[in-house]
């Protein structure tokens, strides 16, 4: 089968560009697989060289007509979009056809704005399937689209095994992963350690990753005075990140399946989140593995922190559970899924 990925870029080290280069990889054994991006000078994560790279220069308007063109000269079976909010929509609107069109929302619906919200009403009556990565975005879709599947996204880690765990007790370090963006909630975070730091001066909060919000950022931690958070930049060694942490701390506004999750459980971290929409609550087992808050709720978000921190036991017995919730998203189970959906097109 002939099978074409479409995705903005490869470049950056968001959760997207990791699972489209995870599923073209992880498929490219059973299919052709080929993915066209925007132009960068290099892929941020490695693809098979089974895997065709292709790469179009230019502006959004000639990227969409490129892609238009090079899919109507070839005979693809499935075109797959990976999108967050507006790719879908625009190579819909620029007349994008082939024998079967799927788009994956990387976002959760509730989070597009109006404008895209009635653009997809509109224009998913053209394509064939939509992914969604929960089962609650899925209901968003079902009430105008009659082919939604859910796949969730794979974990490009390994699982640490269990021996290894007992690190997890010793490490005063908490990790969160993402770009310096409103999405990502980081100043709700800030807010929030600056209620733990003054409990517990022994500890530390690393945020990893760039973005827009960097100086605001920094701005918001002197104006607390705050010395034991640190903003690291970005990393091409995550698992380093993981494996050095007591347990994983996430204060996003909106995800779609948030890949930092699910990469920090197959390492064995405990978590704690926002259950913002959508994906925490599909990974996360509130008391079993994790501890979900209200979202935006600070100073809930500060409890549950103070009360991992001060618990040790219940952090190595979390580590553990998290580990057997991680098998959901290994690469391999996810491929099989894949695979068993392509079966059907």
């Amino acid at each position: 089968m002939k099978i074409a990925f479409i995705i903005a870029s490869l470049e950056g080290y968001g959760g997207t560009n990791r699972v489209a280069t995870l599923l073209a990889n992880g498929l490219s054994s059973h299919h052709d697989i080929t993915i066209v991006s925007r132009y960068s000078l290099k892929n941020t994560y490695p693809l098979n060289d089974e895997v065709k790279d292709i790469k179009f220069t230019g502006n959004n308007l000639s990227f969409l007509w490129q892609c238009r063109q090079y899919i109507d000269d070839r005979s693809f079976d499935v075109v797959i979009i990976h999108t967050m909010s507006k790719l879908t929509p625009a190579l819909l609107l620029g007349g994008i056809k082939a024998k079967n069109v799927w788009s994956i929302e990387h976002i959760s619906y509730d989070f597009h704005s109006f404008m895209y919200k009635q653009l997809r009403k509109k224009l998913y009556t053209k394509i064939n399937k939509v992914i969604t990565l929960t089962q609650n975005d899925a209901s968003n879709y079902k009430p105008f689209h009659n082919h939604v599947a859910v796949m969730v996204n794979p974990s490009s880690l390994s699982l640490k095994i269990d021996s290894t765990l007992t690190k997890k007790l010793t490490s005063k370090t908490l990790v969160s992963i993402g770009r310096l963006t409103y999405q990502k909630g980081y100043e709700l975070l800030i807010k929030a350690w600056s209620l733990v730091e003054p409990l517990h001066s022994n500890w530390s909060l690393h945020l990893y990753g760039d973005g827009e919000d960097k100086e605001k950022l920094e701005n918001l931690i002197a104006s607390f005075n705050l010395q034991n958070i640190v903003l690291k930049g970005s990393t091409n060694d995550v698992q380093a990140v993981y494996d050095n942490a007591g347990f994983y701390i996430m204060s996003s506004r909106f995800e779609g399946l948030p890949v930092v999750l699910i990469e920090a459980q197959s390492r064995g971290l405990p978590i704690v989140s926002f259950d913002c929409p959508s994906g925490p609550a599909e990974i996360v087992h509130h008391g079993i593995d994790g501890i979900l808050v209200q979202n935006g709720n600070v100073l809930a978000l500060a409890e549950a922190m103070i009360h991992m921190i001060e618990n040790p036991q219940l952090r190595q017995t979390m580590a553990r559970e998290a580990l057997q919730s991680a098998q959901t998203y290994h690469i391999d189970t996810v491929i099989d899924k894949w695979l068993a959906l392509l079966a059907d097109a």
